[in-house]
């Protein structure tokens, strides 16, 4: 018998993209797998909408309030499934065969924790094919594949399109609810390596991501952007940064103190308050956050996080450090 498979979408104010995706999966030539709509609170037409498409493969849930992704997630993660898939609601499949596949390379390889597929744009350009962390924390997508077949590893994996191995989920100790967007997935990889695992992208696997279905205004997006990816870098280098490497913590909270305090000069007074609130929220979490239950291991000694060079680094922060002094008025 086929391994169960629960699929997971996440939706808030989806109106516009949930019912392609819907229809794609119910396409999907698979069969012992559920599909699991965990509504977010959604003010437009998206509840209405998924209603109508309950079914005995499709079951739904509302949140009384906006839980952010993984805590959206978390709140119906499955028991029993060997697998689970998260989709963000804005992805088309145009592959019927799609899981048949993931699952025909995950059966046969017991060490992979986590999958994705190729994302790409409408116009036919790379989204994802997979991503790296840098020693600060910073993500760095991947994007010339050229025409590679062959399944490879990859730091973390798009969490816009990702299954996961129910049993490693488990073992690493899940999603961390608290990031609400940006970098769950990433933590979630980072503790698959740690513990053992593999992460992956299967090329030959390819669905279209359209973007930000749960951002409405580009000046929204920008902030929140902002916002979440500042604090949420900081919180995931502490979570899964040995003892040892905590200086390259020091470093990121340096570094983005040193961003306050040249907005702050320029009088860009909102993205002050912006990363200042980051910061200030990103220490909190800090002192209110276990580290990860995964090993302890260093990842820089696997050699999976790009190394960037501390000279590099210097040379950087010297060169905002001149341009703030050419600022400072002379009397």
């Amino acid at each position: 018998m086929c391994p169960k498979v629960t699929i997971i979408v996440v939706t808030y104010n989806s109106e516009n993209c949930i019912g392609g995706l819907l229809e794609d999966l119910l396409k999907t030539k698979y069969d012992n797998f559920e599909v699991v709509i965990v509504d977010n609170n959604s003010v437009d037409r998206t509840k209405a909408i998924i209603r109508k498409l309950v079914n005995h493969r499709i079951k739904v849930y509302f949140n009384d309030r906006n839980y952010g992704y993984a805590g959206a997630i978390i709140r119906v993660w499955p028991k029993n499934s060997k697998y689970v898939v998260i989709l963000n609601p804005d992805v088309r499949i145009p592959d019927d065969k799609w899981l048949i596949k993931f699952i025909r390379i995950l059966e046969n390889n017991k060490n992979i924790g986590a999958a994705q597929p190729i994302l790409i744009k409408l116009d036919g350009d790379i989204w994802s094919a997979g991503g790296r962390l840098d020693i600060l924390g910073y993500p760095h997508g991947v994007y010339n594949i050229e025409s590679t077949k062959t399944t490879y590893s990859t730091f973390f994996a798009s969490g816009a399109f990702l299954i996961i191995r129910n049993e490693a989920y488990i073992k690493v100790g899940g999603f961390y609810p608290n990031y609400f967007l940006y970098y769950d997935e990433t933590d979630l990889c980072w503790r698959f390596w740690k513990a053992g695992y593999k992460v992956v992208v299967v090329p030959h696997i390819i669905a279209i991501h359209m973007g930000g279905a749960s951002v409405k205004t580009l000046r929204e997006k920008d902030l929140l952007i902002m916002y979440l990816s500042e604090r949420n870098r900081l919180v995931i280098l502490y979570r899964n940064y040995s003892i040892r490497e905590t200086g390259f913590l020091l470093l990121s909270v340096l570094i983005l103190t040193g961003s306050i305090v040249k907005m702050l000069v320029l009088k860009r007074y909102e993205y002050v308050a912006v990363k200042t609130r980051a910061l200030i929220d990103a220490l909190i979490m800090m002192k209110h956050t276990n580290r990860s239950k995964a090993p302890n291991t260093s990842l820089l000694k696997v050699g999976i996080i790009i190394n960037i060079s501390l000279i590099h680094i210097i040379n950087d922060l010297w060169e905002d450090f001149k341009e703030l002094i050419a600022r400072i008025p002379r009397h």
